[in-house]
C-alpha cells in the first residue's frame, strides 16, 4: 500500500520541475526546456486521474484545469518548434514561410512568459491544495484500473486513434515508479514493450503534426512517406497487442 507521503513527494518533484523548467525556458527559450515541462505536467496529470478513480466524489478535473491551461498553451510552442526543425531539415535555404514562422513562434513565446508570474501563482496554489487529501488503495484497486486503460488503449489502437492510445499507455508508466517491485509484479505487465510502443506512436504523432502545420507540398510529401512507414509498423503491432502487454515474469 503506497503512503500519503510517496504521493506528495512525487507531486512536489514534478511540480519542483515544472517550475525548473518553466524558469530556464524564461532565460533561453529553448525547445527542450517547454518539452521537459511539459513531461513533468503529464506525470501530474496521471496521478490526478488515479486520485479521481480512489475519490470520485472530489472534483480533481477541476483542481486541475488551471495547470491544464499552462500546458495547453506550452503545447502550442512546442508544436511550432517541433514543425520548425522538421522545417529546417528539408529545406537547404531559409525562406520567407520559415521566417514567418520564426517571428509567428517568438510571438507566441513572448505571450507565453508574460504570464509568467500568474504561472507560478498556479502551481503553488495546486500544491498547496492537492497535498492536503489522503489516499489508499490497494493491489486489486491498482490492476483493475491498470487493466481498464490497457483495454481502453487496445480498442483504440484498433480504431487506428493512436495518440489517444498513446496517453492512455503513458499514465501507467507515469505511475509506475510509485509502486513497489513486488506490485509491480504482481500486476504482470510488459512495461518495456509499453514503453517501446508508446515511443513509435510519439515520432508518429510529431510528424502528423509538422504534417497540418506544413504549407509546402513537397514538405507534405516526405512527411507522408515517414507517416505511411510508422503507421504499418504500429499497426502490425497492434494486431498482438494484448498477448504481448501480459507477462507471466517479471516486468522489466
Amino acid at each position: 500500500m503506497a503512503s500519503e507521503s510517496i504521493y506528495n513527494k512525487y507531486l512536489k518533484e514534478h511540480l519542483d520541475q515544472v517550475n525548473h523548467y518553466l524558469a530556464l525556458f524564461n532565460e533561453n527559450k529553448e525547445a527542450d526546456k517547454i518539452h521537459q515541462l511539459r513531461v513533468n505536467i503529464k506525470k501530474i496529470k496521471a496521478l490526478i486521474r488515479f486520485f479521481a478513480q480512489l475519490e470520485p466524489n472530489i472534483d480533481y478535473k477541476k483542481i486541475f484545469q488551471p495547470i491544464r491551461k499552462l500546458f495547453k498553451q506550452a503545447g502550442e510552442i512546442r508544436e511550432m518548434q517541433l514543425y520548425l526543425t522538421k522545417f529546417e531539415s528539408f529545406q537547404e535555404k531559409k525562406g520567407k514561410q520559415e521566417r514567418n514562422l520564426n517571428a509567428k513562434l517568438a510571438n507566441k513565446i513572448d505571450q507565453f512568459l508574460v504570464r509568467l508570474p500568474k504561472w507560478e501563482k498556479t502551481l503553488n496554489g495546486f500544491l498547496d491544495t492537492i497535498t492536503k487529501f489522503n489516499h489508499t488503495f490497494d493491489i486489486n484497486f491498482l490492476s483493475a484500473y491498470f487493466n481498464s486503460i490497457i483495454f481502453k488503449s487496445n480498442k483504440r489502437l484498433r480504431k487506428g486513434m493512436f495518440h489517444d492510445a498513446r496517453m492512455e499507455i503513458k499514465f501507467i508508466l507515469y505511475l509506475k515508479p510509485l509502486f513497489s517491485e513486488n506490485q509491480q509484479h504482481d500486476l504482470k505487465i510488459n512495461f518495456e514493450f509499453l514503453d517501446n510502443l508508446q515511443e513509435k506512436i510519439g515520432i508518429w504523432h510529431d510528424l502528423l503534426v509538422s504534417q497540418n502545420l506544413s504549407k509546402s507540398k513537397d514538405h507534405d510529401k516526405k512527411i507522408q512517406r515517414e507517416l505511411d512507414t510508422l503507421e504499418k509498423e504500429i499497426k502490425a503491432i497492434t494486431k498482438s497487442f494484448l498477448q504481448t502487454v501480459y507477462i507471466s515474469s517479471h516486468p522489466a
